[in-house]
């Protein structure tokens, strides 16, 4: 399924993760976090025990929440991500939830977090509870309120967590030092008071507890398992500007390019495993071009294929599957033409060069029609790739693309790190041949002049965002044996 988390940008995304370690006596394992940014609610009023013991909040936590000993299954942290979840993958429809996590609380508890959810499937009840006194040597919460989760610096959520299923639970971090922490927050104190930035390091105030803060990394990886193993992606991982740059289309309809690493992680990982089965005993097919085949699963594997799109009965209702080799376009596709499913596992994606009268209409939504307002290139069906998606022949695409589908290359949105290089060299046998064409604003070329017209000769004066961009994805859900 994919996760459309529209408030989230590419930059920050590593940021949003935060591992949890359960320590307590008895306990050794890790759960993780990924969070959304808090949401205003009405003025609530949040106990433990008695209204006595109360406070009045007025923001939710959001996000997903994973505890290895509730199983291969996330947990959201407010309804809207529940009702998300939902809508995507029936197999959440069992799960409810009541209450919230609550921040920006009154009595000078800006930064802290409160609050307990509970969650039930069939007949099954847990709960996590935050903000309150903990026992850490009985693996327990206190039924008092104490700043044992804030935000530190009004940033970083460090602190405890208590779930029933392991118990207590600390968040961001590596700690020494657990009574020591736990016994300063229960006599009054708070996480923001108990740490202090040093040099860009979180530090202690007490030697006898010190806290390692992870990047990151090991979070986000603890995640991405999960995800990777229950078909989550998060699309629409690129802030505004990156969208319009590339995109254009920032409305319902349009899916985002999968380019971040958590996406193309997901779904190539899940095409990898289905291809292997799919392709398990079958025999290869040899020929460089693809011709009418009365097998719906084609497998090829160290040379390349060539797929003329004009010749639809080649392709149509047929997943390609293509290990250790090229993939190269010829013609273009229409609304009419099938959609192209297609598999290439440590390859490149060559897409065709632009004869003029192959060019479609478009609406201004950029979907393709009989009678729109402009003419550009059209492609539609799953593109999955573990690799790039180039131009021809190893060239700068200097066209303009609509592609209704998904689509998951190795491609990234602007500069790529020295990880993806490093990665993108050691699938072309270390070659350094493709490093100039993961950027996809050094694949996607085509610019708008001044004089309203494109360097490839289309206009760029419709009034609408999207005539000015090179590249632009939009929904198409089309059945794909490897995505399946």
């Amino acid at each position: 399924m994919m996760l459309n988390f529209l408030d989230l940008n590419t930059q920050s995304f590593q940021d949003k993760f935060s591992l949890i370690h359960f320590t307590a006596p008895g306990n050794d394992f890790v759960g993780s976090v990924f969070r959304l940014p808090s949401k205003s609610v009405s003025p609530t009023k949040i106990a433990i025990q008695s209204w006595n013991n109360h406070k009045i909040c007025t923001k939710i936590v959001r996000g997903l929440y994973f505890n290895s000993q509730r199983g291969k299954r996330l947990r959201p942290l407010d309804e809207d991500t529940l009702t998300l979840l939902q809508s995507e993958n029936t197999s959440y429809y069992d799960l409810q939830m009541t209450g919230w996590l609550y921040t920006t609380c009154d009595s000078g508890n800006n930064y802290g977090i409160f609050g307990a959810i509970t969650y039930t499937r069939w007949w099954i009840t847990s709960y996590v509870v935050a903000g309150t006194k903990l026992n850490y040597t009985n693996n327990k919460i206190i039924a008092n309120m104490a700043n044992s989760f804030q935000y530190f610096d009004n940033k970083i959520p460090i602190g405890y967590l208590y779930d029933s299923n392991g118990g207590i639970g600390y968040v961001w971090g590596s700690l020494t030092g657990d009574i020591a922490l736990i016994n300063y927050l229960n006599n009054g104190w708070s996480i923001n008071s108990g740490f202090t930035y040093s040099w860009d390091t979180i530090v202690s105030h007490n030697p006898n507890r010190t806290t390692t803060i992870d990047s990151g990394n090991n979070a986000m990886e603890t995640m991405r398992n999960l995800i990777i193993q229950w078909s989550v992606g998060v699309s629409k991982s690129m802030d505004e500007k990156e969208r319009l740059s590339l995109l254009g289309n920032l409305d319902n309809k349009t899916v985002i390019y999968n380019g971040s690493d958590i996406n193309s992680s997901t779904l190539i990982n899940i095409a990898k495993q289905k291809s292997q089965q799919l392709c398990q005993g079958k025999e290869l097919y040899l020929n460089p071009t693809l011709q009418p085949d009365p097998e719906n699963i084609i497998c090829i594997e160290n040379h390349d294929l060539t797929i003329n799109l004009g010749a639809t009965t080649t392709y149509e209702d047929k997943t390609i599957i293509i290990k250790s080799g090229n993939v190269l376009l010829q013609w273009w596709m229409d609304s009419a033409s099938p959609a192209l499913d297609l598999f290439i596992d440590k390859g490149v994606l060559y897409l065709p060069p632009d004869p003029f009268n192959t060019r479609q209409q478009f609406d201004t939504q950029g979907f393709p029609v009989a009678n729109g307002i402009n003419k550009w290139l059209f492609l539609k069906g799953n593109f999955i790739i573990n690799g790039l998606i180039v131009g021809n022949w190893l060239s700068a695409f200097n066209h303009k693309l609509h592609l209704q589908g998904k689509i998951t290359t190795l491609n990234t949105p602007l500069t790529p790190n020295q990880g993806r290089i490093t990665q993108i060299e050691n699938i072309f046998w270390w070659s350094t041949t493709y490093d100039n064409f993961i950027n996809l604003q050094k694949v996607f070329t085509r610019t708008c002049g001044f004089g309203g017209t494109g360097s490839d000769g289309t206009p760029c004066t419709t009034g609408w965002s999207i005539s000015t961009t090179p590249l632009v994805i939009l929904n198409g859900n089309y059945p794909s044996n490897v995505l399946q």
